[in-house]
């Protein structure tokens, strides 16, 4: 699943927050506080990317799973695709950005059902 990795920040890569912070003050704040149209990397909108890959990746699960012996599928993330991939299972766009952070080694359970548009409900599970 190609879709199923972490955020693009392109030219940001491997640079230090102290120095996105300095030298991209806008786009670090909305990076900061989840405005996925204020974050702005190489003319990309990478929170916005991150949420249609996340779509791409439920589509995929979904067309697969008819075929597959189990009704479970465990989908392990970083935390900003956690969030993506919980957002638009209910149909969220990226604006729902920091509303459920996922820490990490964090569990999410998500029910849906097969014939459904959207999830019908989830709960966190506590593994520590």
């Amino acid at each position: 699943m190609p879709n199923l990795r972490e955020i693009d920040f392109y030219s940001w890569e491997n640079t230090s927050k102290e120095d996105l912070e300095r030298t991209y003050p806008q786009e670090y704040k909305a990076w900061k506080s989840g405005d996925p149209d204020g974050l702005v990397v190489d003319g990309r909108l990478p929170l916005h990317e991150t949420w249609s890959r996340a779509n791409e990746v439920w589509k995929e699960i979904r067309q697969q799973k008819s075929s597959l012996q189990s009704k479970n599928v465990l989908l392990v993330c970083h935390g900003t695709l956690a969030q993506a991939l919980l957002g638009s299972a209910f149909g969220l766009d990226a604006t729902t950005f920091r509303k459920n952070v996922f820490s990490n080694c964090a569990m999410a359970e998500i029910v849906w059902h097969h014939d459904e548009d959207v999830a019908e409900s989830w709960r966190w599970h506590n593994i520590l």
